[in-house]
This record gives structure tokens, sequence and C-alpha cells, in this order.
């Protein structure tokens, strides 16, 4: 069982800053006919000060969605959320956004997937 990349990962708008809602994009599929379930984890560096924020307002440096449904065709996906200035070294030109998949099957690899997120100093 396998998930494929049909467009790599995205951000809009590119380049970002603090306090502005910034919405990644990329699209997956299933090699299986009935799809798959999988987790999708968006990751920052721990050692600069570029976070996410939560739904609940506390800073993350890693964003999880759970039970995402990636169907054998082509699957859009879309996740939003703010970028927040934290602690860590700053200020930082751009960073790197990593977006890893996993599915529930047992040995199945992670599939991973990046893209470069500029930081403006203003939004």
């Amino acid at each position: 069982m396998a998930i494929l990349i049909d467009q790599n990962l995205s951000a809009t708008p590119n380049p970002g800053a603090f306090g502005q809602t910034i919405t990644f994009r990329q699209a997956l599929h299933s090699d299986q006919a009935a799809g798959e379930i999988v987790s999708i984890r968006y990751r920052l560096s721990r050692g600069h000060n570029v976070w996410f924020e939560r739904s609940g307002g506390d800073p993350s440096k890693e964003i999880r969605f759970n039970h995402v449904q990636i169907a054998a065709t082509s699957t859009p996906l879309e996740h939003s959320f703010l970028i927040v200035q934290g602690p860590g070294v700053g200020p930082m030109d751009n960073v790197e956004v990593d977006c890893v998949i996993n599915t529930a099957a047992p040995g199945d690899d992670p599939v991973s997937n990046f893209t470069l997120l500029g930081i403006a100093s203003t939004p």
C-alpha cells in the first residue's frame, strides 16, 4: 500500500508574515482501489522563531490531521493555519515546512513532502 504525490506541497501567500493565515496545498492518491486513511503532520524546525498557531491559540512546531481519506484518484488537500513569532533564532528569510504522511498499514514507509515559506517583515 502506498500514498503517491500528485502535486507537491505549496504555500499561499508566499511569502507570508507573522499573524497571517497560510494555506498549504498538495494532491495525493492511494495505490489502493478503496483508498486509504492517513495522518498528515506539518512540522517546522525547532531552532527558529517561526511557529504555527493551533486552533486553541497555542503555538506549536507541529500540527497533525488524523483520519484523512485519500482516494485512488488525485485527492486535493488544503490546510490553513496561522504563523506566529515565538522563541528561537530570527529573523528568518524563509523556513522549510515539512509534511509527513503516514498510513495506518503496518510496515508502510511515511511519505514526505516539503515547501519553503518566505517570511516577510510585515503582512
